[in-house]
């Protein structure tokens, strides 16, 4: 590409819609007429991009087109740069491919980088030519789904962050309709399969594409990828039919390919491909390493996309979109509680009407919602061997049979981002998928239900239990569901070995009697038949719960403790360990309840007020434990 195309693309929609075109100007410009001696790593296009694009600042991310943001399919245009968000499901081993080839014609030859694409066209004229093992570099590959239990509201939340940007995409595109209607016509018909991307597809056929890929590990599977389906945690999630239902195969170069971890969850800005021709290469070339496989699905099932930044996002919540790596994400999140909770009374106002809401779904019992309000607004900051600090799990017993467990569950789902019910039966622990189990014929981590993002509210139902013999397999199961309970880790079936993963879910725990999933604490429900019934709340009203929630649930920092609170803590924590013989692990409870109690006031200090009332209310869960 010319300079002066080079100088067009620093443009930032232009930078969106052709980011090839300024990687592979960038690519020749790094030579700069000298003979190239080898393949560079990288030539300054993430600075490129980073610069053009404003990434500095981390509020620029959204106005990057979003796949999960989309409202339709048709707007997946191939090769143009979008966002994606998600949970690493599974990662593959590194991927070997060509990283060069040198581009031929009769005027002369010159070096063409392949990085960022799964595949390679000369231009007119020209042909490709392997350079050997010169050119022959390694890439990640993790295979991404969007955010499990994702409520609705939160996807809208998003959908609405981003509903300037994708409303220009979605303009931009349909400009650019007409022609894509004309090529589309000189193209091969595309399988059946490929009906649904054919639409979107723009790069032009040509026999003698080069898959860049000319080399890869770890393909020995052959289970063919349509099959083995998108593998999702959750499998009834699988049957949205927008945007939100896509997972990507994601491909990490330079410094991030081996950046990620299973369940992590991240955003990924990069090159999409979703070339349905390449999917069927393999087969009518016979190159042996295209043909389809569970590690290898089809390009209109799951997406290539090919990252040039990735952002990790704990505890993602679409109303703070930010994350704690940015130096102003701190600022920002202050400018937000400024905005709306700066008014005197407005916290404290905020807690009440959560705490009201979260009573008219515990039967009428303030102490048992105000248990529940602690356990939403508490984080993981850190870890002390096995224990997760900050954080906890709750089990509310005594819990009446019926509906309510589920609408419990409904309810956190309006008011937090992600939230899931599990029913616990020896029947859907013995049938169904809860731990991730490694497939070794297909090469590929069977996604469980428990593999979850951080952040996510899961509520277990035991009070539907009911006598049953658990099979090899459902123990498993019960065994991977207590240790995410207590220990937020996943637990991984390896065929023999489990690998546990950390993760942090706020897990709620609903039974009858003593659970089988062993919890932080237990409160026995007492319902009040007097309670008022639950609060008519307007939109505007859950939005303030909402976005209060999120706020006092993002600190990843200690609290202030004065040296006479520490002395009060001991002293009473003292006398409960000789009139009632509590557990030792107590303490680290408490230490998360007080932590939580600060930040759910507003508060960074504990004061002597704040821990006796905390301590008295301890002192009342404990006697009704009994």
């Amino acid at each position: 590409m010319a300079s002066s195309s080079l100088d067009a693309l620093r443009n930032a929609d232009a930078l969106v819609m052709e980011p090839l075109g300024a990687i592979d100007a960038l690519f020749q410009k790094h030579f700069q007429g000298a003979t190239p001696t080898q393949v560079p790593d990288a030539w300054g296009e993430k600075d490129h991009f980073k610069d053009v694009l404003g990434l500095q600042n981390e509020e620029n991310f959204q106005k990057i087109p979003c796949l999960n943001d989309l409202p339709g399919r048709n707007l997946l245009r191939p090769n143009t740069l979008f966002r994606f968000r998600g949970l690493v499901q599974d990662i593959f081993e590194p991927e070997v491919y060509a990283s060069a080839f040198e581009e031929r014609s009769s005027t002369g030859s010159r070096l063409v980088s392949s990085k960022y694409r799964e595949a390679l066209n000369p231009t007119a004229g020209s042909t490709l030519e392997d350079i050997g093992r010169e050119g022959l570099k390694h890439r990640g590959v993790c295979y991404v789904v969007p955010l499990p239990a994702e409520s609705e509201w939160a996807r809208k939340a998003s959908r609405e962050n981003a509903s300037s940007t994708n409303a220009a995409f979605a303009s931009c595109q349909t400009t650019q309709a007409e022609p894509q209607q004309q090529s589309a016509s000189k193209k091969r018909s595309k399988p059946e399969d490929d009906v649904e991307m054919e639409a979107a597809e723009t790069a032009p056929a040509n026999k003698t594409a080069v898959p860049p890929s000319a080399a890869k590990s770890g393909d020995r599977s052959e289970h063919q990828g349509d099959k083995f389906g998108l593998n999702f945690p959750i499998p009834s999630e699988e049957k949205r039919n927008d945007c939100t239902s896509i997972p990507c195969l994601v491909k990490l170069y330079d410094q991030d390919c081996e950046a990620l971890r299973i369940c992590e969850t991240v955003e990924v800005v990069g090159v999409l491909c979703i070339n349905p021709e390449l999917s069927h290469l393999g087969a009518e070339s016979g190159h042996p390493f295209l043909e389809g496989n569970a590690r290898q699905p089809s390009y209109s099932m799951v997406p290539r996309l090919h990252a040039l930044f990735i952002r990790k996002l704990p505890f993602y919540h679409p109303l703070v979109p930010f994350t704690p790596e940015w130096i102003s994400a701190e600022d920002r999140l202050a400018a937000i509680y400024n905005r709306h909770f700066s008014a005197a009374g407005s916290i404290a106002a905020a807690r009440s009407a959560t705490l009201a809401c979260l009573t008219a779904h515990m039967h009428g019992d303030e102490m048992a919602a105000e248990y529940l309000l602690l356990l939403l607004a508490s984080r993981c900051f850190g870890r002390n061997g096995e224990s997760c600090l900050g954080s906890w799990s709750l089990n509310l017993a005594r819990w009446p049979l019926g509906p309510s467990a589920s609408q419990l569950a409904a309810l956190l789902g309006e008011l937090m981002p992600r939230s899931v019910f599990f029913p616990v039966t020896a029947d859907s622990l013995n049938s169904e998928k809860w731990m991730p189990v490694k497939d070794y014929e297909a090469d590929r981590l069977v996604a469980g239900k428990l593999q979850l993002a951080t952040g996510t509210v899961a509520v277990f139902d035991e009070t539907v239990m009911a006598e049953g013999q658990l099979t090899v397999q459902g123990t498993k199961n019960l065994q991977a569901a207590m240790a995410l309970v207590k220990s937020s880790k996943v637990g991984c079936d390896f065929v023999g070995n489990v690998h546990e993963l950390e993760t942090e879910v706020q897990a709620v725990v609903l039974s009858v009697g003593k659970p089988l999933l062993r919890t932080s604490a237990s409160v026995p429900l007492i319902p009040n038949q007097q309670a008022p019934a639950a609060p008519s709340l307007s939109e505007s009203d859950v939005q303030a719960i909402r976005l209060y929630l999120a706020l006092v649930s993002r600190q990843l920092k200690m609290i202030s403790i004065p040296k006479a609170v520490e002395d009060q803590i001991a002293r009473d924590f003292s006398t409960l360990r000789q009139s009632m013989g509590v557990d030792v692990e107590l303490i680290s409870t408490w230490m998360s309840l007080a932590r939580a109690s600060c930040f759910s006031h507003g508060e960074a200090e504990l004061s002597l007020e704040r821990w006796t009332a905390l301590s008295n209310m301890e002192k009342a869960r404990l006697q009704r434990c009994g």
